[in-house]
């Protein structure tokens, strides 16, 4: 008869708990009830005390222009700065630092992808060449042995060999084989 009441006891409490939220519906309502002042502040704050969110929220808002070289421009100077964050030495990647500067190119890569499907041919060509050039680079003082930085040259070498094969813009294909 105890152990009856004690369950019925600890049923009746379950029954009465009011349910929590979950942290992505907690952050949304939270969201709702922000002002934009409130959130610009917040971004700014946080921007300054964490180098790696202040490095993707710039990734995912810049624009990086309409020309062949403000993009491959942009793609060079993202590339370095992606390397900074993966490694703390100056000199050899090792395993788990070419794994995170992968990972740090995946805006770049992501950004490669949206503009292959906006059409914009230019700039997919800039950022693959630089890609292709910058990471080629890096890939000599590196222990590659997961071939993640030999997956970034090849999408960077399918992007273009893509671009050969179904881009319209003549002057463009023959741009890729001076």
């Amino acid at each position: 008869a105890v152990f009856f009441e004690l369950r019925q006891l600890k049923s009746d409490q379950a029954n009465n708990r009011t349910p929590r939220k979950t942290p992505m519906k907690e952050t949304k309502d939270l969201l709702q009830q922000s002002s934009v002042d409130d959130l610009r502040q917040f971004i700014l704050e946080y921007a300054k005390a964490d180098r790696k969110f202040r490095h993707d929220f710039i990734q995912e808002f810049r624009d990086i222009g309409d020309s062949f070289i403000e993009a491959k421009t942009y793609a060079k100077n993202e590339i370095p700065y992606a390397l900074s964050l993966s490694n703390d030495t100056r000199g050899f990647l090792d395993y788990n630092a070419c794994q995170a500067f992968s990972s740090n190119l995946s805006p770049l890569l992501d950004k490669l992808e949206e503009y292959i499907s906006l059409g914009k041919e230019e700039q997919v060509v800039a950022i693959a060449q630089a890609l292709i050039e910058e990471v080629h680079v890096v890939m000599t003082d590196a222990d590659d042995s997961a071939g993640q930085l030999g997956h970034v040259l090849d999408q960077g070498m399918e992007t273009l060999r893509h671009i050969a094969n179904s881009s319209p813009n003549e002057k463009l294909k023959a741009d890729l084989f001076k």
